[in-house]
């Protein structure tokens, strides 16, 4: 389960924390706000192509970062088996990173993955 969504200079967003606890989590706001930003970090926390078109204007970087906790003993299995790491706890940290530059790395408990 998602508890934590951390966003920095991606679209219209300069920077957003959200904590998110057990039920229904809904958000709204008016057209523009940023909404669908917060799908398309999400989408890039799943693994999604990054571009540097999505960096806010005036920026040289944007991150985006999620802090998961896997419940479920089957599912931590998989990610554990996927990532190779050890998730004993179920904490899963996960983060990208977008830059005008060039590559745009990901990581997960602070390992970088390709």
């Amino acid at each position: 389960m998602l508890r934590q969504l951390t966003i920095r200079n991606l679209g219209l967003i300069e920077a957003a924390d959200l904590e998110f606890s057990t039920g229904l989590q809904v958000i709204t706001g008016e057209t523009g706000v940023g909404k669908s930003m917060l799908l398309d970090s999400l989408a890039l926390l799943r693994g999604e192509r990054a571009r540097a078109d999505r960096i806010r204007r005036g920026a040289d970087s944007a991150r985006v970062s999620g802090f998961f906790v896997l419940e479920d003993p089957d599912l931590r299995a998989q990610v554990q088996e996927i990532t190779g790491l050890d998730l004993d706890e179920g904490e899963l940290w996960v983060e990208r990173r977008l830059r005008a530059s060039g590559r745009h790395p990901a990581r997960i408990n602070g390992q970088e993955f390709p």
